[in-house]
C-alpha cells in the first residue's frame, strides 16, 4: 500500500531562489575500471532572481560545470505542483515535473535531455524521509522501460535537466546534495550518492556526528585547506 499525503508539494517546492543542486559527473571508465583515482567534475545549478514570461511569474535557472561560466538554462513556474519549463526566447511553457500525478498515470513531460515531449508513467508512489521531512517521491518510467525517481523539492534523481533518463553514453551524473541559502534539504549518502532508495536512512534534521564532508557527500579527513565543506548539515569556506 503507498502512503504519502495528498497535497505534498504544498510543502516543498521545486524552483526558489537561492536553491542550489550540486551534482558530480563521471565517466564509465572512471567508474569500472580498476586503479583509476578520479575526482568527478562538478555541476552547479542556481536559482537566481526571477522574470515574467506573458504575465506569468518565473524563476530563473542558471548551471556551471566545473569552472566554466555560469550559463542560462530556462526559466520555470509552477502550478498545482507541477513544474514547467519556458525556454530561452518561447512563452509557453512545457511540463517537466507533476508532483500531483498518481501511481498508474500516464503523462506527457518534456524530455529536457532529448528536446521532445515523450509519455512516462508514474510506476510507483512512495514517502521518504529526508533531513526530517516526509516528502513525495515518484517513480517515472518511459516506454524504453528506462526510469528514475522524482523528489519534490529535490527533482530527478538522473540531475536536474534529467527528468525520464539520462541517456548520454559514456557519462553518469549523480546528485551531491541540494541547498535553500545554508539550510541543507539534501544530502546524499557517502557510499552512494545516487541511491534514492537510501534517502530514507536520513532521518535527522542534519548531520550530527562532527564528521567533515564536501559537497558531493563525501566524508573528509579533516577541515579542507581552503573551499567549501559541510559539518553538521551546515555549509562553511575557508
Amino acid at each position: 500500500k503507498d502512503t504519502y499525503r495528498e497535497d505534498p508539494f504544498l510543502i516543498a517546492p521545486l524552483m526558489e531562489d537561492g536553491k542550489v543542486w550540486n551534482y558530480g559527473w563521471w565517466t564509465t571508465a572512471a567508474l569500472t575500471t580498476p586503479g583509476i583515482d578520479y575526482t568527478p567534475v562538478p555541476q552547479t545549478y542556481m536559482v537566481e532572481g526571477d522574470t515574467v514570461i506573458d504575465g506569468r511569474s518565473c524563476m530563473k535557472l542558471f548551471s556551471q560545470r566545473d569552472n566554466n561560466e555560469k550559463e542560462f538554462v530556462a526559466s520555470y513556474y509552477e502550478t498545482a505542483g507541477k513544474v514547467y519549463m519556458v525556454k530561452d526566447g518561447e512563452t509557453e511553457g512545457r511540463l517537466v515535473y507533476d508532483f500531483s500525478a498518481k501511481k498508474g498515470d500516464v503523462i506527457s513531460v518534456y524530455n529536457c535531455e532529448e528536446d521532445r515531449m515523450e509519455d512516462v508513467t508514474i510506476h510507483d508512489v512512495q514517502t521518504m524521509n529526508v533531513q526530517g521531512k516526509d516528502l513525495k517521491c515518484l517513480f517515472v518510467k518511459n516506454q524504453h522501460d528506462g526510469g528514475c525517481w522524482w523528489l519534490e523539492g529535490v527533482g530527478s534523481s538522473e540531475g536536474f535537466e534529467y527528468n525520464i533518463q539520462k541517456n548520454t553514453p559514456g557519462s553518469t551524473i549523480k546528485i551531491g546534495s541540494v541547498y535553500l541559502g545554508d539550510k541543507c534539504l539534501f544530502l546524499a549518502e557517502d557510499d552512494k550518492p545516487s541511491a534514492i532508495e537510501e534517502i530514507t536512512t536520513n532521518t535527522t534534521n542534519s548531520r550530527t556526528d562532527n564528521a567533515f564532508y564536501d559537497l558531493m557527500g563525501r566524508r573528509l579527513n579533516g577541515v579542507p585547506a581552503k573551499g567549501i565543506y559541510i559539518q553538521n548539515g551546515k555549509k562553511y569556506v575557508r
